[in-house]
């Protein structure tokens, strides 16, 4: 379990004390969110499909090999992200994040916590594949690769196999 505290976000524009008005994202509350990285269980696990279904990712082919994580707490799930895995490489998968609360930096955080998650198991390359998402993880250091140069265990995985379109962008980080 990891605990996350994330600021609140204020919800208008205000006026500073210059007289601009400020972006709301810019201002942030005193009040501190205090939420969880758990692994999916019973509880979470139909909030967890819920989302993903929202976001049009696959969810047919989760089984025990897929590692999956939530932020938040067994009552409202904020986001969802998830691994696979075999020796030294690994596939994530399942990111999503509750419309509601984009743009807070739930994403990233919950990368930066699969990519601890990989490390702690001694992966050494971390692949992911996207239809929408180039662009975001190019910012947190994932270069697109040609689909061909993927390693046997990646080429294998259902999401490769089945359920994402050749068009897809394959991405991988070294860790």
């Amino acid at each position: 379990m990891i605990l996350v505290a994330a600021p609140m976000v204020a919800a208008a524009k205000k006026t500073s004390p210059i007289g601009d008005a400020v972006n709301s994202r810019a201002l942030r509350s005193p009040f501190i969110i205090i939420m969880e990285i758990i692994p999916v269980g019973k509880e979470t696990l139909l909030q967890t499909v819920e989302l993903l279904m929202s976001n049009n990712l696959p969810v047919e082919d989760i089984t025990d090999t897929v590692h999956l994580f939530v932020l938040g707490n067994p009552t409202k799930i904020s986001g969802s992200i998830g691994i696979e895995f075999n020796n030294d490489t690994a596939l994530m998968r399942s990111l999503a994040v509750n419309p509601e609360l984009r743009g807070r930096g739930y994403g990233k955080m919950l990368v930066a916590f699969i990519e601890s998650f990989a490390r702690n198991k001694r992966i050494k390359e971390l692949y992911l594949i996207t239809t929408t998402a180039e662009l975001y993880f190019s910012g947190l250091y994932y270069r697109s690769i040609e689909r061909k140069s993927v390693p046997d265990f990646i080429m294998e995985t259902s999401e490769f196999k089945t359920f994402c379109p050749a068009s897809a962008v394959v991405m991988k980080k070294l860790l």
